[in-house]
């Protein structure tokens, strides 16, 4: 697959207050992949030329459309095409088809609804309470999210290169970062992340929960993207938004923002977090 540069140098014009002068510059490239599925148009990611079979996997899982690698029986990326071809083991339903030819754009402005009026139907059970037992039911410490989030500040290249990329990285119970991945797009790392561990099942990630850090805010779509992979906590230096509280409210989630420092906010399930 020949790839596509994830950054574009062009000359631009610097100000400052004792002048103007011209100098290089690196910018993102936002790169349109058109993913099909079954011969079917599906949607149009608005992304960063990188680890796109990680991405298109993960957004499938997000979307309820696959739960594993099982559930594919091809996958393949024409790069320089900006397409993306992928086949089930089974057929696409109507239900299925109401996703095609849609954009999701960097911004997911619209894709938080979308995915709140479809959460029902997916039956996305609720993550287990501490103390219940299980993979969920663990705590996390308080210092695990700040070691990630300082380790957030200087991990990505591309984001030093260029200023214009989001990072989400998937950390172990100390904070200890263990799938990193880059996009324009907030959701489009998330989905990175989710289809890394898809396709590369982490051999080790330690005794404790792992838990997802993110850059930006933390929106509905990023809350459901994390409970399907079943991860329970979702830290950012930012805020989440009030649906995104809500559903995390439901399914046991701890949302947890403002993490500069010493300091940060816990909106949900504080109890996850000691």
């Amino acid at each position: 697959m020949a790839s596509v540069p994830a950054s574009k140098a062009l000359m631009i014009e610097a100000c400052d207050g004792s002048g103007r002068v011209r100098r290089p510059d690196q910018v993102a490239v936002e790169y349109p992949l058109t993913v099909h599925l079954n011969d079917t148009e599906l949607a149009t990611l608005l992304c960063t030329p990188e680890h796109l079979e990680d991405l298109v996997v993960g957004f499938l899982h997000g979307e309820g459309l696959i739960v594993g690698l099982d559930d594919l029986a091809e996958l393949g990326i024409a790069a320089a095409a900006g397409a993306a071809m992928v086949s089930l083991r089974r057929p696409i339903s109507l239900a299925d088809r109401l996703y095609a030819r849609r954009v999701v754009a960097t911004g997911c402005g619209q894709g938080g609804g979308d995915f709140y009026k479809a959460l029902d139907a997916l039956q996305i059970k609720p993550l287990s309470q501490p103390g219940d037992g299980g993979r969920h039911g663990r705590g996390l410490a308080k210092e695990a999210i700040l070691t990630a989030a300082r380790d957030l500040q200087t991990r990505s290249g591309l984001f030093r290169e260029t200023g214009g990329v989001h990072t989400a990285v998937l950390c172990a119970s100390t904070g200890a970062p263990l799938v990193g991945r880059d996009d324009i797009g907030r959701h489009n790392a998330v989905d990175k992340v989710v289809g890394s561990l898809l396709r590369e099942p982490l051999a080790e990630a330690g005794d404790g929960p792992s838990f997802l850090m993110v850059t930006g805010r933390i929106s509905s779509d990023i809350v459901l993207k994390a409970a399907r992979a079943g991860l329970a906590v979702i830290a950012s230096r930012s805020a989440p938004t009030s649906l995104a509280v809500d559903l995390a409210v439901r399914l046991n989630l701890a949302l947890v923002g403002f993490v500069r420092g010493r300091r940060m906010n816990i909106y949900t399930s504080v109890e996850r977090i000691g």
